[in-house]
């Protein structure tokens, strides 16, 4: 296996992907994309402080003061918080935006950008989901896959999510942030999709395609084993169609029980598992991202590939062709940088003019019993435009590969 070294290498290499795109894309089969789906509140983080300083709500500073906190430190993440009256004072601030939010929807907002095919479980049918809707996300709706925008409402709104953004340099506490990032917080368990005409339409795609799953941190503890059950029955359903590969990625999980179970899970009713840096040290018992810890983690698990996305690095242990598996994380990393520079999902796919590239930490290597470690270089921006959706569009990108075969 031959590694890419040193900047110049890796922005020549980022460039022919961009360049080859449409080949791809022409060659590309449906990704099958389920998990929970929302409407995603976003808030920066300093206009929440601004607001806070005049509410005189005592919940409101305590609640601002936890975000505070992670956001000093670089630390993004994902909250569960109860309350009854933070949602509806914060969605009522007029400097929010509102956008379709979920792994699968983000995931298939990306694909769509770039006119590679999707499909995706959608049982929120609100008018206001529809409306947010953007044109390319496809659904099922009896016996054929149809544009999500161009349907009838059926179903009522469901309660919104919130994503508080900063960015590096950003002062928040009369402190300068480290790190640009997100919080999600969430005041409900809103769980996955339960997408009748999902279930029915998706395993007959299936043949020699992959895909995605996730959202499973928006399960309560008291119902993730019901949705792993759920999720069990639709992924066997798909292998029997000739499913080659089903990727579930993680997210920020805000019980330890949750995660326990979608980890002990995850080999059954999947083949892959994805996570940022600083969720891998909750999978892997406190271990930083090692190939020794990761490959050590995937065989544990029963998993075929197990995938760990950073700021400026991304690699995978897996038994598949590792030629493969580098042009998968190029084309994931390519597509979120993209969505970083620009804000949001695009069609226009190149290596940012301001990214840096730095050689991984850890080299290609051919491992034990035919596994394999890959790592790259990943475009990296120092104050990125967005970071909601980058690891959705991240697997989006990979999977847009491993649909190749």
């Amino acid at each position: 296996m031959t590694s890419i070294t040193g900047s110049e290498a890796w922005l020549t290499a980022y460039r022919e992907a961009a360049e080859d795109l449409p080949n791809v894309v022409a060659a590309a089969k449906p990704v099958l994309c389920f998990s929970n789906a929302c409407i995603d509140v976003i808030v920066r983080l300093t206009v929440l402080e601004e607001a806070v300083a005049t509410s005189g709500m005592q919940e409101a500073v305590e609640f601002f003061d936890a975000l505070k906190a992670k956001a000093q430190q670089g630390v993004g993440g994902e909250v569960r918080w109860e309350s009854e009256n933070l949602p509806g004072w914060l969605a009522a601030h007029p400097q929010n935006k509102r956008a379709i939010g979920g792994t699968g929807p983000q995931a298939a907002w990306a694909l769509s950008e770039i006119g590679a095919p999707s499909l995706t479980a959608l049982a929120d049918r609100s008018a206001g989901f529809l409306d947010s809707l953007p044109k390319g996300i496809m659904i099922a709706q009896g016996e054929e896959m149809v544009a999500g925008y161009s349907i009838a409402p059926t179903t009522a709104p469901r309660p919104e999510i919130f994503i508080f953004e900063f960015s590096r340099g950003d002062i928040l506490g009369g402190q300068p942030l480290p790190r640009s990032s997100r919080i999600i917080v969430r005041f409900n368990d809103p769980g996955l999709e339960r997408d009748d005409d999902f279930v029915s339409l998706s395993p007959h795609f299936a043949a020699n395609t992959v895909a995605l799953a996730g959202g499973l941190g928006s399960v309560g503890v008291d119902r993730i084993g019901v949705e792993l059950d759920y999720l069990g029955v639709l992924s066997q359903a798909w292998r029997d169609n000739g499913l080659r590969l089903l990727h579930l990625e993680l997210g920020g999980y805000t019980d330890k029980a949750a995660l326990a179970a979608v980890l002990e899970a995850s080999g059954r009713v999947g083949h892959s598992l994805g996570m940022s840096a600083s969720e891998f040290p909750d999978v892997a018992f406190g271990n930083a991202p090692t190939p020794e810890a990761m490959l050590s983690r995937a065989r544990e698990l029963g998993l075929t590939r197990l995938c760990v996305h950073a700021d400026d690095w991304t690699a995978s242990v897996t038994l598949g062709d590792p030629e493969t598996e580098r042009r998968a994380l190029i084309y994931g990393s390519l597509l979120a940088a993209s969505r970083a520079n620009a804000g949001g999902p695009v069609s226009d796919i190149r290596v940012p003019q301001d990214a840096e590239f730095s050689d991984p930490a850890f080299q290609d290597a051919n491992m034990d019993d035919g596994w394999s470690y890959v790592s790259v270089a990943t475009p990296h921006l120092t104050n990125p435009a967005a970071t909601l959706g980058l690891g959705d569009t991240f697997s989006a990108g990979c999977l847009l590969i491993l649909s190749l075969g």
